[in-house]
Parts: structure tokens; sequence; C-alpha cells
């Protein structure tokens, strides 16, 4: 490490360490939470690699400051929670709106319907019905990659056709062609 950068540091540390602090709780507005980015910041510099690349110390430290507590604001943002009267309001929007079971699985068999014949063919036999792949491709003589393109196909349609697309619709259709 250079001296001469760690003495500079030293020095900008105790001459504008208040309002480094100041800076960083304007964005923050927490004192201890502002006091420890300066300091993360400061000790960063001192164990950074390539301090000679630093042309201007104070200028440098000041934006690590404010991109410091940028980052923790976004950070924060992630985990802000909803209030629990938020919460329960949305809740019962959702449920309000929720198709019945009934229409679920109804909009499910039309998607299946409207699938091309090979599609649809293997996509009951292979979710539905539970055969494996290479029974599915062996009985019907295509590849077990056709078989995959034609499963991967009938789920991407089915997800972009379906609100509320589930699982227990496909054990549904399993019960219902039973």
């Amino acid at each position: 490490m250079s001296e001469t950068i760690h003495l500079q540091l030293e020095s900008l540390f105790l001459m504008h360490y208040k309002d480094w602090c100041l800076l960083s709780y304007s964005y923050l507005n927490d004192k201890e939470e502002a006091e420890e980015i300066v300091q993360d910041v400061c000790a960063k510099i001192l164990l950074k690699k390539k301090q000679d690349e630093i042309l201007n110390l104070k200028a440098y430290i000041v934006v690590a400051i404010k991109n410091s507590c940028l980052k923790k604001i976004k950070t924060q943002q992630k985990f802000t929670t909803l209030s629990e009267t938020e919460v329960d309001t949305n809740a019962s929007n959702l449920e309000d709106n929720k198709p019945s079971l009934e229409e679920q699985t109804g909009q499910l068999l039309k998607i299946i319907e409207k699938l091309p014949q090979p599609a649809q063919k293997i996509f009951l036999r292979c979710v539905v019905d539970g055969e494996k792949y290479q029974e599915v491709a062996d009985a019907l003589g295509i590849s077990i990659n056709t078989v995959k393109y034609h499963i991967k196909s009938a789920y991407k349609k089915i997800r972009g056709e379906m609100v509320e697309f589930s699982v227990v619709f496909l054990f549904l259709l399993k019960i219902y062609r039973k």
C-alpha cells in the first residue's frame, strides 16, 4: 500500500468524517447506517489493491459514499413488505377474481383440444396418462427429442393461455379422463 495514499486518507478521514456522515445521512436518514457506510468506504479504499489509480481521493470517497448509500436504499426497497392491511386487501381481491375450479379445468381442456394433433396426443399420453417419453416415442415411431419438443410446446401454449395455470389441473384432467 502506498504510504502517501494511506496518510492522505487518514488526513481526509479526520478532516471530513462529519461531512461524509452528513452526506450519507441525507440519503439514509439513519445515523448509524450513515457512519457505517463512511467507515466501510474508507476501509475498502485501504484494502484496495490499485490505490495509485485514484487521482482525486476526496472526490472518489464522496462518489463511493453516494453509490454505497444508493445501493443500500435499493437493497432495502427489495425487502420492504406490504402492511398487513394491504396484504389482506390484496388477498381478498385475488380470491374474488379467481375463477372456480370447474372453470379452470374447462379452460385447460379447451386449450389442450386446440393443440395440434401430434402435440395433443403426446401431451395426453405423457402428462395425463403418465407414460414415459421413451415409451411414447417407441409407440408412435418417433424420436424421444420429438416427444420432448411436443411436450415443451404444449406446456408453453397452456402457460400462455391459462391465467392461473397449476399442476393441480393436470391431476384433475387425469382423473377426468378416467
